[in-house]
């Protein structure tokens, strides 16, 4: 009897899988023109279609996006963090790594024009023991050729959050922003730092000729390249929580 009850749970719960799989596939996309061409040329194509339905199954299964659905040099911005390149969404999982027990609902697909959507979706969860329930809109504007998005946006409306849950929301989002942007401005100055390793050799190791006398060398730190690093981190981290003290003040 247990071993049938399990199979029968395995069952129910494929069903449900399947059902809910279904139910993505057939939420309907309003404002959707379908007439991707005339007579005279090409304006559009199905990709965009395919990408919309595929960007809102990654924002249901709270699992890092789908890279090939973005452009390389794609542009996120959100109320307090914004970047570009496709190569950052694998950080961009706030809901995974900082919500509790998620979860995420599409409640509607709409088109704004042929090469704009937006996806609109409510999240139910926890912050530490404070519940919350929003609602978010992500708006990717798409390469009408390819699907690829070009632009994403998203924000959201706390109406249904308790006055504690606006304010932990509002808090946590900020730190976890700062948190990513620190990481970007370090990414950047690898980067720089990596383009700056293919040069001559004593001027890496900071070792330069006494001017007074050339047949004299001397060692000097450079940390100029670093301080800008870590000053471009502190601006970072600073227009976040000036912008989420401008949120806080918008609360009720």
């Amino acid at each position: 009897m247990p071993a049938r009850n399990a199979r029968c749970a395995v069952v129910e719960s494929s069903e449900r899988s399947a059902s809910t799989s279904e139910e993505e596939e057939d939420l309907q996309i309003e404002g959707i023109d379908k007439n991707y061409c005339d007579e005279f040329v090409c304006t559009s194509s199905p990709a965009v279609e395919q990408n919309l339905r595929a960007l809102a199954r990654d924002l249901t299964r709270l699992r890092t996006w789908t890279l090939s659905l973005f452009a390389k040099d794609v542009r996120y911005q959100d109320r307090f963090r914004s970047f570009t390149g496709k190569d950052k969404y694998v950080r961009l999982k706030f809901v995974a790594d900082c919500i509790g027990d998620p979860k995420v609902l599409v409640t509607k697909l709409r088109m704004l024009d042929r090469g704009t959507a937006v996806v609109s979706w409510r999240l139910r969860g926890s912050i530490g023991p404070v519940p919350i329930d929003l609602d978010l809109e992500s708006e990717f504007q798409l390469d009408l050729i390819t699907g690829r998005v070009m632009r994403h946006s998203e924000r959201w409306d706390l109406g249904r959050c308790s006055a504690p849950a606006r304010l932990i929301w509002t808090a946590r989002r900020a730190a976890w922003s700062a948190g990513q942007a620190a990481m970007d401005a370090k990414d950047a100055g690898g980067t720089v730092l990596g383009d700056r390793s293919g040069g001559d050799d004593a001027a890496q190791a900071g070792i330069y000729a006494d001017p007074s006398d050339p047949t004299k060398m001397f060692q000097q730190d450079d940390n100029t390249f670093r301080d800008a690093v870590t000053f471009a981190t502190f601006l970072a981290i600073l227009w976040v929580f000036a912008s989420a003290y401008e949120q806080l003040e918008k609360l009720p």
